[in-house]
């Protein structure tokens, strides 16, 4: 067995996702020492995060962070082809039918503001 190591820190964050990553950066804004553990070595393969709230943007720009979320994020030509089907297979009345198409998915037609 490994030796096991006692760290002392005030605040722990569990999972390096949108939300563990956040509380990391703004407690480190705020000067506040915090750990943060993530069980995956690395990123994941698939999308998670389709869509960031306006007010959660502010917030990353307050801080700093808005244009790497703009740099990492998928291209805005991407967010606007969308469609909605019943299931992806199948051969029966219901199945493969478009249920939505929608224009704009997450504004992908319209420029990004700079609020």
């Amino acid at each position: 067995m490994g030796e096991i190591r006692v760290v002392d820190v005030p605040i722990l964050i569990v999972g390096a996702g949108g939300s563990g990553l956040a509380a990391s950066n703004f407690l480190a804004d705020l000067g506040i020492e915090s750990l943060l553990i993530e069980r995956h070595a690395s990123t994941s393969i698939l999308p998670k995060a389709h869509g960031i709230n306006q007010r959660t943007m502010e917030i990353f720009r307050h801080h700093g962070l808005a244009d790497r979320v703009y740099a990492e994020s998928a291209p805005r030509e991407n967010m606007g082809k969308c469609i909605w089907l019943t299931s992806l297979g199948g051969n029966g009345p219901m199945d493969r039918k478009c249920s939505s198409r929608p224009t704009s998915w997450a504004a992908a037609d319209r420029p990004h503001s700079k609020i």
